[in-house]
C-alpha cells in the first residue's frame, strides 16, 4: 500500500524491521522506535522537556512545534509559549540512529527478519559494533 503525497509515493508498508528487537515499521517510524525504545534519554541527540518527543537533528524540532499534538497540547496546557532553551535538551554523548540499526524486509517473507538484507560486511560491522557498545544501550 503507498500513498501519494506532495509529487511522492510514501509507502505505508511495514517493510523494515528493528535490528534490535525485530520490531516491524516503516522506514521513517523505526527511527523513532529506535530513539524511544534503545537509547536511554540522556543519549538521545535532542528531546524537547515539555512533550518528551525525541529527535536525531534541529530541523525535526522545528517542525514538531506546530505538527506533533502532543506538544500543542502541552503548550495550551502551559497556557504560555516557552522558549527553546527552556525546552530544548542536547545530549552531551548523542547516540544516533544509522543504517545499522533497522533492515529492508525481503518482500513474500513479512513475517521472518533475519537481517539477510545486509551485506556481510554489513554484518560483521553490526556484530562488531553489538559487542563494543555498552549493554545497557542495547
Amino acid at each position: 500500500m503507498s500513498c501519494y503525497c506532495r509529487r511522492t509515493t510514501i509507502s505505508l508498508e511495514k517493510n523494515w524491521a528493528c535490528s534490535r528487537c525485530g520490531k516491524k515499521d516503516r522506514k521513517g517510524r523505526l527511527n523513532d522506535h529506535f530513539l524511544r525504545k534503545h537509547v536511554p534519554e540522556e543519549r538521545v541527540p535532542y528531546r524537547c522537556e515539555l512533550c518528551k518527543f525525541r529527535y536525531q537533528d534541529a530541523q525535526t524540532f522545528q517542525k514538531h512545534l506546530t505538527a506533533y499534538a502532543r506538544h500543542v497540547e502541552a503548550e495550551t496546557k502551559l497556557g504560555f509559549k516557552p522558549t527553546y532553551l527552556q525546552i530544548l535538551k542536547r545530549s552531551n554523548n548523542p547516540t544516533y540512529v544509522t543504517k545499522y540499526d533497522r533492515f529492508a524486509l525481503q518482500t513474500g517473507q513479512p513475517g521472518i527478519i533475519t537481517g539477510s538484507s545486509l551485506s556481510e560486511e554489513e554484518k560483521t560491522l553490526h556484530d562488531w559494533m553489538s559487542s563494543a557498545v555498552p549493554e545497557y544501550i542495547w
